[in-house]
């Protein structure tokens, strides 16, 4: 993983490259945590792969292009994201930065 400001780059289990942009990073529960937006987001090309490899129901997020990720570091000392794979923890860091997204003025 590299950063370029509020961008940055991952490298996926087969060896491609693909940025997101960091929107929005807060702490919760002592701990800190990312929004991210993937860079080449395609809602047309994203719908069309959902209906042909899922079987979604209506709420089913296949659709989305943001994430949430904790921030933390490696054994280096170098940050590092890494999944939230708590689905009660997930809802509540989707309810904060849905607040902080969007309820901020």
């Amino acid at each position: 993983m590299e950063e370029d400001n509020n961008v940055v780059k991952f490298q996926g289990d087969n060896g491609e490259e693909f940025e997101m942009a960091i929107l929005k990073e807060f702490d919760h529960n002592e701990k800190k945590y990312a929004v991210l937006m993937d860079m080449e987001y395609n809602e047309e090309e994203e719908d069309l792969k959902c209906e042909e490899k899922c079987e979604c129901e209506e709420d089913c997020g296949c659709e989305g292009a943001l994430y949430i990720v904790e921030i933390t570091s490696d054994k280096d000392g170098n940050e590092i994201f890494v999944a939230v794979e708590d689905e009660k923890l997930y809802d509540e860091l989707i309810e904060k930065a849905d607040k902080l997204l969007f309820d901020e003025k």
